[in-house]
């Protein structure tokens, strides 16, 4: 089965709770798309108009935020095929 989704608060929420794309709580994680032959996740990030921080920069944090658990990620898959 194929999995397409363009409109998704899960970056923002991982952000702003801390959590890792592994956490089972968030709607898109690791195990909920590894059960899917093909994924397309595109992630939008959500913020309230009464923030008092910019809004580009709190779009850049999350942004940064998905770029470090991306990067995370192929680490762990990484070491995972180096392993006998």
């Amino acid at each position: 089965m194929k999995f397409f989704d363009l409109h998704c608060d899960t970056a923002t929420r991982a952000y702003e709770t801390e959590l890792s794309f592994s956490d089972e709580t968030l709607q898109v994680n690791k195990k909920a798309l590894a059960s899917f032959d093909e994924a397309f996740q595109t992630f939008a990030v959500f913020f309230n108009d009464e923030r008092t921080d910019s809004g580009m920069e709190f779009f850049f944090n999350v942004k940064e935020f998905l770029f470090k658990e991306h990067k995370k990620a192929e680490e762990r898959q990484s070491s995972h095929k180096a392993s006998p």
